[in-house]
């Protein structure tokens, strides 16, 4: 290959690596209903004794995840609705939309933990189907909100997760 052809095979890739989609690291994992069998079980440990509320510690999940390598776009606080805590959002490209929808109405009445770095950060139900391409995390403070929203975003400084 001459120079040339060399230098446009090049210039051709650079935009395509520079248009590869980050993914957040969060995943999305059913809570064990008892009836799995104990290889497909993973135990993870809480934040905090906060995020267990009770529960036993550590959590025991489905290894396998409901959503992984989710498409991102961005991460934020918001004031929870009811006044209580805060809620992580992280919006997720147009592209896992189907995704949400598929994995809430399959998991419609069970309970899912949000996974960032092996640990649990929330448990909650899934009470209906949704069509959305952001995922709400709830939490009991501001702070760990915070700590969700940079968990759950990439790292895009160090490219290390």
């Amino acid at each position: 290959m001459n120079k040339r052809s060399l230098a446009l095979y090049v210039l051709a890739a650079v935009p395509l690596m520079a248009y590869a989609a980050e993914t957040t690291p969060l995943t999305i994992h059913r809570v064990c209903s008892g009836s799995e069998a104990k290889t497909e079980r993973l135990s993870l440990s809480y934040w905090s004794a906060d995020v267990a509320r009770g529960n036993p510690d550590p959590a025991c999940v489905l290894r396998e995840p409901e959503l992984a390598g989710l498409p991102f776009r961005a991460a934020r606080v918001e004031p929870d609705p009811q006044g209580i805590g805060a809620v992580a959002v992280i919006e997720l490209e147009e592209s896992a939309r189907p995704r949400i929808e598929e994995m809430t109405k399959k998991n419609k009445g069970n309970l899912v933990a949000f996974v960032v770095d092996n640990r649990v950060v929330s448990i909650a139900m899934i009470t209906r189907p949704y069509s959305d391409n952001r995922i709400l995390v709830s939490t009991s403070s501001r702070a760990d909100a915070e700590r969700i929203v940079a968990a759950a975003s990439p790292r895009k400084s160090s490219g290390k997760r």
